[in-house]
């Protein structure tokens, strides 16, 4: 999940996954933020009980924050994340800089990698469905 100029990297890194890792991600494209589509986010979720929002902002109390904890609140035991700029005060004048700090294609693969390998939500067929796993519904 995307928009602005990020979705531009958020294709080529699914172009990477798919070829590189076999993997199918579906890239939404918001196209505008007021009001987003909550409707068609939910629905690609509910098939693979993941979620990643690539974004040209820090993650920390951003607009994919807010996504992602939308999505939380709508759908239980999802895995997700954001992914964004680095956590730094601002971007380096230098061209290597600024290319460490910014949202690259690589860090949006890197991170999808790394949702890839944990659980997937509890509403999706997979091996722990039979026990109606979610991290809300675990009864010690």
């Amino acid at each position: 999940m995307t928009w602005s100029s990020a979705a531009h990297l958020a294709v080529q890194a699914a172009e990477e996954l798919a070829e590189s890792d076999g993997v199918q991600a579906t890239v939404i494209d918001l196209r505008t933020l007021v009001p987003w589509d909550v409707e068609a986010v939910a629905a690609a979720v509910r098939q693979s009980g993941r979620l990643l929002v690539a974004q040209q902002d820090r993650a920390f109390a951003s607009f994919g924050r807010e996504i992602q904890g939308t999505l939380h609140e709508q759908l239980e035991g999802i895995s997700s994340m954001v992914v964004g700029m680095r956590n730094v005060p601002g971007v380096g004048q230098a061209k290597e800089l600024e290319e460490h700090t910014i949202l690259s294609t690589s860090r949006i693969v890197a991170g999808a990698r790394d949702l890839l390998r944990r659980p997937p939500g509890a509403f999706v067929p997979n091996d722990n469905a039979w026990l109606n796993y979610a991290p809300t519904r675990r009864r010690s």
